[in-house]
């Protein structure tokens, strides 16, 4: 009997041998490695993908991956054919539009040689701990750039890019003494230098504005120059393109305070003046503000409210935004260290600072408030030192209520200028008395005493982890799967690692792991008070001697079992019904033909 059934087992796999000799281009699984140099993109209706995908739904999936630390990220769903068009809009999406994911790396790009792209493969910069505390001081920072602005439909997108570029020259300061050593950390190159660091180069000037412009719904990209070696923005405002280059309204070494805007806002006949150079993009061609008054301010420009002030500091005045002169600036900078006795220095070096409630300049010796009621100037601090008197304040910023005052015997600061002449005080301006009426005492009832609610402990998290171990192929990527009692599915990742880590609460979970043309392999895992060490494992279906392929010695061995009716291992359950049988051979013998 047994001689009859192995005959035809054999003529079974001779035959059934040619069905599944041949595979076709669109099941071939192929790796891309993106381009470290692409080029950013234009904001485009649809970000450079096929008109199919639902980028603002990719968006969202990708950060729910991010958040949980996958690194295979299934993106089969999305139907995005594989071209070279769309492998550049999903790494410019994820470099340009998902900013705030700074710890993200794109390693690769997995599809197929004729289909869809089916997975982008990622690793992180930081742990999760690290990145938690890095985001923290990141999304503090955005905040305080955007109070005020963000939602305030009182501004226009013009007033919005004009508050954001003064904000983030006046936070960020060019990291001058690393370039001029040749030791620019990866950082200062993203917008991570500004946000916390708060020291970058012009790249990461050029991020966070795009970033920080996309937070308040105005589009921009990044433009670069190879004959510069620069980077900076092409902003859409006002119906128009225009260029904006941050990093030259803050030059070096840096002043407190001090904000250019003569790179704010310009048609690319008029940026060609300063960035003498032809391999860049000259697509804005409006001069509208070409010649504009925020060019004459050599301050940053102050939000109070729904208003915005500004010094100009041409004609030496403090002006509110649209609504003329509020006060004259007068002050002369002793130029005499350079020029010799009686010389002062040309120009005004007044800085403009607000604490969101006054006003506040400065003058060569001393700072004041301007009354925004009143429209009247007051000096509430002038600084003691002794540098002598041809020291002037060149420098002003008000931070957390302290006035910060930066003197020296010239506007152009060196590298030990701040460290040696800065003197700070704490913001004591006394307030505006006001007559406050004694209330008349009236009769209360006595409130009747509700019980307040005992709140819910958070409970604690634990990891689980462990160990992957793939019994066949070089290829070592398998899903990975948490879930709780119930089945449902808690978190999951696709990895190619050796390892994996899931974080829960006390109780009991399942470990799922798959892989296809593998049994896919459960494991229960219970947590109490204390992380959990559970290391998985696959095996090829029907790899029943566990030697890592499965061939014609798994059938024998199979048909042994069989025979006997004594299963070697749980794999020899090749269709998982719970038994082994014969058509558990059948289905082996497919396999091992395939």
């Amino acid at each position: 009997m047994m001689k009859k059934l192995l005959a035809l087992i054999l003529a079974f796999l001779m035959a059934s041998s040619v069905s599944f000799a041949t595979a076709n281009s669109e099941s071939l699984l192929c790796c891309v490695v993106p381009d470290e140099e692409q080029n950013y993109l234009a904001p485009s209706a649809n970000y450079g993908f096929d008109s199919s995908v639902n980028v603002s739904a990719l968006k969202a999936y990708l950060a729910s991956c991010f958040d949980n630390y996958i690194t295979m990220i299934d993106i089969s769903s999305f139907n995005i054919r594989r071209s070279n068009a769309n492998i550049s809009a999903l790494t410019c999406l994820i470099r340009d539009e998902m900013v705030e994911y700074f710890n993200v790396n794109i390693v690769s790009f997995w599809g197929y040689i004729n289909g869809a792209c089916s997975a982008v493969e990622v690793e992180y910069k930081y742990t999760p701990a690290e990145y938690a505390q890095k985001r923290i001081a990141w999304d503090a920072t955005v905040s305080e750039i955007l109070s005020g602005i963000m939602g305030n439909d009182s501004l226009s997108d013009v007033e919005k890019a004009l508050l954001i570029h003064d904000r983030v020259v006046l936070l960020c300061e060019y990291d001058y003494q690393n370039y001029l050593n040749g030791t620019i950390p990866s950082e200062s190159y993203t917008p991570l230098g500004v946000f916390i660091n708060r020291k970058a180069v012009c790249q990461g000037y050029a991020e966070a504005y795009m970033y920080l412009l996309g937070k308040v719904g105005i589009y921009s990209y990044l433009c670069s120059s190879d004959d510069l070696n620069h980077a900076w923005n092409i902003v859409y405002v006002d119906n128009a393109y225009y260029h904006v280059d941050l990093t030259w309204d803050d030059p070096v070494w840096d002043v407190s305070g001090r904000v250019y805007h003569d790179n704010f806002l310009r048609s690319s006949a008029a940026f060609a003046e300063s960035h003498e150079a032809n391999d860049y993009d000259t697509t804005p061609t409006s001069t509208k503000y070409d010649s504009y008054f925020w060019q004459d301010s050599e301050a940053s420009f102050a939000l109070v409210g729904d208003d915005i002030y500004y010094i100009d500091s041409e004609n030496r005045t403090l002006n509110q935004y649209g609504k003329g002169t509020l006060c004259s600036i007068t002050g002369r900078w002793n130029a005499e260290a350079d020029y010799g006795p009686g010389y002062t220095w040309t120009g005004n070096y007044s800085r403009l600072a607000t604490n969101g409630e006054d006003l506040f300049y400065s003058t060569n010796d001393a700072i004041y408030k301007f009354d925004l009621d009143t429209k009247t100037s007051e000096k509430i601090f002038a600084p003691t030192h002794s540098f002598g008197n041809i020291f002037s304040i060149f420098g002003f910023v008000l931070t957390d209520n302290t006035i910060k005052c930066e003197l020296f015997t010239s506007p152009s600061f060196n590298d030990t200028t701040k460290a040696n002449y800065t003197i700070t005080a704490p913001l004591t301006v006394a307030p505006t008395p006001t007559i406050t009426p004694i209330p008349q005492p009236t009769p209360t009832d006595t409130p009747t005493p509700t019980a307040t609610p005992t709140p819910e402990p958070t409970p604690a998290v634990y990891g689980i982890s462990g160990a992957i171990t793939v019994h066949s192929s070089a290829d070592k990527s398998v899903t990975i799967r948490l879930l709780d009692s119930n089945g449902a599915e808690l978190a999951s990742s696709t990895t190619d690692k050796g390892s994996y880590m899931f974080f829960a609460a006390n109780g009991t979970y399942t470990i799922e792991v798959s892989k296809e043309k593998h049994i896919t392999a459960t494991y229960t895992v219970t947590i109490a008070d204390e992380n959990v060490t559970q290391n998985v494992e696959l095996f090829l279906t029907g790899d029943i001697d566990q030697s890592g392929t499965s061939n014609i010695t798994d059938v024998l061995f199979l048909l042994k079992d069989v025979s006997s009716g004594t299963p070697s291992n749980a794999i020899c359950d090749v269709d998982g019904n719970g038994t082994v049988e014969i058509i558990d051979v059948l289905l082996l013998l497919k396999i091992v033909s395939q």
